[in-house]
């Protein structure tokens, strides 16, 4: 991948990371909220794969501002 194909990607993943967080935010259904939480887990493994592939071509990408990992989300 090059260097703006790389960055389409972690900026399309950080659009569904919002949208996880935000669907999350506003439920109280324990299913929706849990399915949340799987589905965060997988994008932010594949926002950290991303990370690791623009290292590895030396592209320097500064980390997401404004996306918290889900420890740091309040239930």
């Amino acid at each position: 991948m090059d260097y703006e194909n790389i960055m389409q990607a972690i900026n399309d993943v950080n659009q569904r990371l919002e949208c996880e967080f935000s669907t999350w935010n506003i439920t109280d259904d324990s299913y929706i909220i849990e399915e949340c939480i799987w589905i965060i887990k997988g994008l932010e493994t594949k926002r950290n794969n991303l990370f690791i592939q623009a290292k590895k071509q030396n592209i320097s990408i500064d980390a997401p501002f404004g996306i918290s990992s889900i420890e740091n989300q309040k239930l």
